[in-house]
């Protein structure tokens, strides 16, 4: 349902609302702070707690989804956070290559998850291998992610 739901979702961020032209400054870009940066970073940032949690066999509970939720809105608060201070701070808008601004704050977040497995889980040498390995993966996803926006 979510690979289904996240390509209109993302249309929607960027087609609704009637943003300012990109040539007017960061404080006058209310729309793209409170509601576009937001919405997108949301609906982008649960792909990684969703497969961490996939792949380490975690149980599906309420608790758990909670978890993986506050981990999503906590993420996409760090983006917009992130991406805000670096606009203030220099008085630029949009800001140029925004990867080198998220994916730091995202791959430094990534070691949160280690509270989104279960204490008893945590102490298993599998799991803990297992976790090392999927750090890993996203740790060079990110990075791929830092890499290919210097491409462009």
């Amino acid at each position: 349902f979510i690979l289904l739901a996240l390509p209109p979702a993302l249309m929607f961020c960027v087609v609704l609302p009637p943003y300012e032209i990109p040539t007017e400054p960061w404080g006058s870009q209310v729309v793209f702070w409170t509601f576009g940066l937001p919405f997108s970073c949301f609906v982008c940032s649960p792909w990684c707690p969703i497969f961490f949690s996939e792949v380490l066999r975690l149980p599906r509970t309420t608790q758990s989804w909670m978890q993986l939720m506050a981990w999503s809105i906590a993420n996409t608060m760090l983006i917009v956070g992130g991406t805000l201070v670096v606009s203030a701070s220099f008085g630029i808008f949009p800001v140029p290559y925004p990867g080198f601004v998220t994916s730091p704050i995202q791959i430094l977040w990534l070691l949160a998850l280690w509270y989104i497995i279960p204490k008893d889980q945590r102490s298993d040498a599998q799991y803990q291998r297992r976790l090392f390995n999927i750090i890993v993966a996203l740790l060079g996803a990110y990075s791929m992610g830092t890499c290919f926006s210097t491409l462009a």
